[in-house]
């Protein structure tokens, strides 16, 4: 779908007959789908079940209507995201906005092709390029965070006083040499 060129914006219905579009958006986030990981997504949905919403926000959409719609509540969402964007956060299983009204503290800038076209902004391919390469890489270095925090519960649940220990400096077996 988005292999044949760089749009700035994707709005799609989540009901698609031929394929699953809530995956689609999740392969997008990851960089596993398209050009543009960051690329602004606008979801709608025909009939909004609280579970189908929970399933389409927990994609990484940026917004969700529901149909029928009208042109300026549309008009409306693209202005927000072309104005006040969500940062990007990260997570074990989600790559995307943030979820709540806080915007993430300490979230990523995603990219904004999208607003640098409505404010006349001329970008580069390789700037635009540049810019995505950038923001992947805080988002691959947060996602090592996250594991890096779930190997530290899981060593300080199974190990008795490890976070006190760790703040002491590494742990050797009794007779093991130090590693230099």
């Amino acid at each position: 779908m988005l292999a044949k060129g760089s749009p700035d914006l994707l709005i799609a219905s989540c009901e698609l007959k031929d394929g699953d579009f809530i995956d689609y958006i999740k392969e997008i986030r990851r960089g596993n789908a398209g050009h543009n990981p960051f690329i602004p997504i606008i979801t709608l949905i025909e009939t909004p079940t609280p579970e189908l919403v929970a399933r389409v926000v927990e994609s990484g959409t940026d917004t969700v209507i529901a149909k029928p719609i009208s042109t300026a509540q549309l008009l409306d969402r693209i202005d927000d995201l072309i104005e006040s964007r969500k940062k990007f956060v990260v997570s074990e299983a989600y790559v995307g906005p943030a979820r709540r009204k806080d915007n993430a503290e300490g979230g990523i800038e995603a990219p904004n092709t999208l607003r640098a076209k409505a404010i006349g902004e001329k970008l580069s391919f390789a700037e635009v390029e540049a810019m995505i390469s950038q923001a992947m890489a805080q988002i691959q270095i947060a996602g090592l965070d996250v594991i890096g925090a779930q190997i530290a519960a899981h060593v300080t649940n199974r190990v008795p006083d490890a976070g006190a220990r760790w703040a002491l400096g590494p742990i050797y077996p009794p007779g093991t040499p130090e590693l230099a």
